[in-house]
This record gives structure tokens, sequence and C-alpha cells, in this order.
């Protein structure tokens, strides 16, 4: 299913907030939200796209490339489980913490 404008937006809201220079998304499709996230990093930023098949991936890749971020995106055709275990540990990460109170309030946190 392809990402909404408004989630994408968001997206790239809070990967700008969190600092984050890598990213990992499982499930492709056809890159939305993939080009959000690559959008959202820095130049020197890297984001691994992880999908069962490149069909589709494919498909969105000309707006990756136009958009000018395709040398940040690694695509890897892989089942999940099996490429995140080869996406690099020893690549610092910072991770976010969304909690969610009540409705409206949420509070984000960067954990290093």
């Amino acid at each position: 299913m392809a990402t909404p404008p408004d989630e994408a937006q968001l997206l790239r809201m809070l990967i700008k907030l969190s600092g984050a220079r890598n990213a990992i998304e499982v499930g492709v499709f056809t890159g939305c939200s993939l080009l959000a996230t690559a959008l959202a990093l820095p130049d020197d930023g890297k984001v691994v796209a992880i999908d069962v098949s490149r069909e589709y991936y494919e498909l969105g890749r000309p707006f990756i490339e136009k958009a000018g971020v395709a040398h940040k995106v690694d695509f890897r055709e892989a089942p999940r489980w099996s490429a995140w275990t080869r996406c690099s540990p020893t690549t610092p990460t910072r991770r976010l913490r969304l909690r969610v109170r009540g409705r409206r309030q949420a509070q984000l946190r960067a954990v290093p």
C-alpha cells in the first residue's frame, strides 16, 4: 500500500527531529515511504530497503532517481529476517521511542 502524503510528511519530520543518519525500511512496495525517508536523511545518510521482490521497487525507482536520492538507497531483495541480519551491527544507530498518552498527547524521545 502506498504511503499517503500526510504520513510521508510526518515521517520526514520525525527523521529530521531525531537526527537520524541511517534507516532500515522493511517492505518497500513502490517506495513512497522510502522516497520520503531518503529525502529526509542528510546527504551522507543511507537507507537499507528490504523487500521480497524487486518488481514493485523498480516501478518507483525512477522517482527516487529523479529526486536525486538514489545514492542513499541500498535495496536488498531477500526475506526480511535474513536481510535484517546482514545489516551492519557495528553502525551506530539512534532509536526513537514514541509513547502515546491518551489520544492527543505523544512524547518523542531519541535514545542513544
